[in-house]
């Protein structure tokens, strides 16, 4: 038996190792930047869409309440 318990044939065996991408470029800054047409920033949306689920949960139970009260005692 082979001490070594990868098998030489499997496509894991190529797969091991660094993974093989492009380099991170630096940050550049001031005129070297491209201009962005969307200036808000992606956690101050993501901030957003937190508080928007937060709150919805509770709105649709308040609706639901209501829509059923007006049901019954309408």
């Amino acid at each position: 038996m082979s001490p070594d318990t990868h098998d030489k044939a499997s496509p894991a065996a190529e797969l091991q190792g660094a993974p093989r991408h492009d380099a991170i470029s630096p940050d550049v800054s001031g005129q070297d930047r491209p201009a962005r047409w969307w200036h808000m920033s992606h956690d101050r949306a993501e901030a957003g869409v937190q508080l928007l689920s937060r709150w919805a949960g509770p709105a649709v139970l308040a609706l639901a309440i209501a829509a059923i009260g007006w049901w019954i005692f309408g």
